[in-house]
């Protein structure tokens, strides 16, 4: 592990906490950018979540094969989170080329020390990895709702309940409700954002690092709390004290908010 001094930055060759300051109004805007996306999408994926039931279940004869009209009908929620995983990467990767280029100093470190950076080629990874990690969610998204929706339909088929009690239940439950929407899209807003974050600090060839934040207020929970501060090489990982561990970067958990600031290479002149 790298040795870090009681900042929590790694000493020697490594930025330092002047540094970090000039980090924290790119990392505090970057927040409240990602706030928007988080509400919008809640407000997206729930709308799409929503339709995706009435399209589904529109007479008792859809409840046997509710799971496959979910597949048929699931056009717009496919739609929703494949733009949320793009806008919301490509915002990472938009962060993470500023955080850099704060962190060495530029244009200083261009004119002096060239860094010939294709952040272009960020972009690209990020896009081919929204397109994969939609279709990802998809599946999980439909495989829990399938495992979770059993239960509750053979309570509706056996109670002999009308299909609007059954629909009544499903909108308002935690599969097709204005909670679920939120919940996907701030841990997959999180998800997104570190990725593209993570593809800048590759491309960059001067991060070295990375350290783990948390959103430092009052809704931090006691899984990410520990780990505040915490710093590991690029490609290294993190774990914590509830025995997640081998995690490059977050979302740690449902409804993680955390995020990873780059750590790099001091550049002095020869």
């Amino acid at each position: 592990m790298l040795s870090s001094d009681k900042t929590g930055f790694v000493k020697s060759n490594w930025i330092g906490v002047r540094t970090l300051s000039r980090l924290k109004p790119i990392l505090s805007k970057a927040d409240k950018q990602r706030i928007k996306l988080e509400n919008r999408y809640a407000t997206r994926i729930g709308d799409a979540l929503q339709e995706m039931l009435r399209k589904s279940l529109r007479s008792e004869k859809d409840v046997p094969n509710l799971v496959q009209r979910m597949r048929e009908t699931s056009g717009l929620l496919k739609e929703q989170l494949l733009e949320m995983y793009t806008a919301a990467s490509n915002l990472g990767v938009e962060v993470g080329q500023t955080l850099v280029e704060t962190a060495v100093g530029m244009p200083t470190v261009k004119q002096d020390l060239p860094l010939n950076i294709n952040w272009a080629m960020a972009n690209v990874h990020v896009l081919e990895w929204a397109a994969r990690e939609s279709e990802a969610i998809f599946a999980e998204l439909l495989g829990t709702n399938a495992k979770e929706l059993s239960a509750e339909l053979v309570l509706w088929l056996e109670g002999g309940a009308p299909l609007s009690d059954l629909k009544k239940t499903l909108s308002k439950g935690r599969w097709f409700g204005k909670a679920r929407g939120k919940m996907i899209a701030v841990t997959e807003v999180t998800r997104a954002y570190n990725e593209g974050n993570m593809a800048a600090y590759r491309e960059s060839g001067v991060v070295t690092g990375k350290e783990f934040q948390t959103a430092r207020d009052e809704h931090v929970c006691s899984i990410c709390a520990p780990l505040d501060g915490k710093i590991t090489e690029l490609e290294g990982t993190f774990e914590t004290p509830f025995g997640i561990e081998n995690f490059q970067k977050p979302p740690v958990h449902v409804n993680c908010r955390c995020v990873l600031a780059p750590i790099t290479r001091r550049f002095q002149r020869v």
